[in-house]
């Protein structure tokens, strides 16, 4: 949520729009940082260009929070009830100066006995089906540094997801679908150089990246497919200027095997080229989408429904 009053376009009741734009995340007592863990997850391009155009980007409206607000009402039960479980560490910041800046992390929950760090996730099922914790991996790792500085012992990494879309009858007799709605998985736990190095990194991409264009911002520190939330499809066979795939597979690995038995596909008439769908974040959820060169020049060259990247083998 933004410091801007959310809009109404769908006219919910008053007593819904003042819960659901009530900030139970921020704690007055909580000490400056310049950068949260979630930010410094966050794709650079956008971090810069939301801070850049702040004072421009028009107020969200209140449904837009809707998710984000269902997440914190169980996250609050949880915390609720952890807190009468002395062996916890329950929603405490953490804090560690790096490269002049100070980041911090609001740690869901630490287990005293495990040394376990514990992060409760909402999410839906398509995250565990394509086994997307990158993200939860940086944060969790961000946590465990942040902790480790003030003199906390880590040894392993959980989060907790809460599928917000699970079903019990399709849990019956789908292969490969979960048993319960609350699923426990295991991240890898870095080393203290490595989580360091990231921290680093993004900071100096951060900093770098202060001063760039709009156009420069998109050469030099551009959103990936994977910040973009646009999902790998197919890896297709295409003859040039057409805009449907002679051959497609399933992926890059299928793709190389055929041409390599099939020579004629790797002549100057065709390409290989891996598809992707549409960059869901930039459509929808990127506040910094108006200022952003690469979603301009991408929205200029997509065709269809299909965002392309080409490949050489």
């Amino acid at each position: 949520m933004n410091n801007k009053t959310p809009t109404n376009i769908h006219n919910i009741p008053k007593g819904i729009y003042d819960a659901i734009n009530t900030d139970f995340y921020t704690n007055p007592n909580d000490k400056f940082s310049h950068y949260s863990a979630t930010k410094l997850i966050s794709p650079i391009q956008e971090t810069i260009l939301v801070k850049r155009h702040e004072k421009e980007i028009p107020p969200s409206d209140i449904m837009d929070n809707f998710n984000a607000w269902r997440g914190s009402i169980i996250h609050n039960a949880i915390e609720a009830a952890a807190k009468l479980d002395m062996n916890y560490i329950e929603e405490q910041r953490f804090y560690a100066t790096v490269l002049g800046k100070v980041v911090s992390g609001k740690v869901d929950c630490y287990d005293i006995d495990k040394k376990q760090i514990i992060d409760w996730k909402t999410c839906g099922l398509w995250k565990l089906q394509k086994n997307d914790v990158r993200a939860w991996e940086e944060q969790a790792n961000i946590y465990a540094y942040l902790m480790g500085q003030e003199g906390y012992e880590i040894k392993s990494l959980k989060i907790t997801a809460i599928l917000m879309d699970w079903k019990k009858t399709e849990s019956k007799y789908k292969p490969n679908y979960p048993v319960c709605q609350i699923v426990p998985i295991d991240l890898k736990l870095w080393s203290t150089y490595e989580q360091e190095r990231f921290i680093k990194q993004q900071l100096i991409y951060l900093k770098a990246g202060q001063d760039l264009t709009a156009d420069e911002l998109y050469k030099e520190l551009p959103c990936s497919k994977y910040d973009q939330w646009s999902t790998y499809q197919d890896t297709a066979i295409m003859k040039k200027g057409s805009t449907r795939a002679t051959r497609k597979f399933f992926s890059r690995k299928e793709t190389k095997a055929f041409v390599e038995e099939n020579v004629q596909y790797l002549s100057s008439e065709y390409e290989i080229v891996d598809r992707y769908g549409l960059p869901t974040k930039c459509i929808d959820y990127c506040s910094a989408a108006p200022f952003c060169s690469q979603r301009k020049a991408e929205e200029a060259a997509r065709t269809g429904n299909i965002n392309i990247k080409k490949l050489t083998f």
